[in-house]
């Protein structure tokens, strides 16, 4: 097997971990308005992605003895990421769509009373737009809101492990 297929291999066997991970953030995230510890966890675990991430990519470096340059490792924390988050896409789908059905409606609804209460922004054009929102039913849909988690926590991990791919490839 060449060097290519190895680490592709490497990553789609970290994938696991990532998608768990990325699913505990993700369930965090959802439930934080019902138990309020867990936005906190949430944000401790999103700060320690990149953390967890670098961690992965020294290991495959050290055990590698430095046959992965910083670009394999970029690859291997790519490949990881993706094939984990579409497990989390699948997971917060099935979250959204058949425990919390209400769940996207209920925040705006939320967010629009915030809004309100506050005297700069109770007459803005937020307002408006998320009342018409409510009005004329254009709250995204479970699945909308879990690829729109997918696309972004994959490229924002695209970015994140050129970094660490650089500091885990250092002698």
């Amino acid at each position: 097997m060449d060097e290519g297929n190895n680490i592709f291999r490497i990553g789609l066997d970290r994938s696991v971990v990532m998608g768990l991970y990325t699913t505990v953030i993700s369930l965090s995230m959802i439930y934080a308005d019902l138990v309020p510890p867990l936005a906190i966890a949430a944000m401790v675990l999103l700060l320690g992605g990149p953390v967890v991430l670098y961690l992965m990519q020294r290991r495959v470096f050290v055990a590698g003895e430095g046959d992965f340059g910083m670009w394999d490792l970029w690859r291997m924390g790519v490949v990881a990421i993706f094939f984990g988050t579409i497990f989390t896409l699948l997971f917060t789908y099935g979250v959204l769509e058949y425990l919390r059905p209400g769940y996207m409606y209920e925040q705006i609804e939320m967010l629009l009373e915030t809004y309100k209460q506050i005297p700069e922004l109770k007459d803005s054009q937020t307002v408006e737009a998320l009342k018409m929102m409510l009005e004329e039913d254009l709250v995204p849909s479970p699945f909308s809101y879990a690829l729109n988690m997918f696309v972004m926590t994959n490229f924002s991990g695209m970015f994140m492990g050129l970094i660490t791919a650089s500091l885990a490839s250092r002698r």
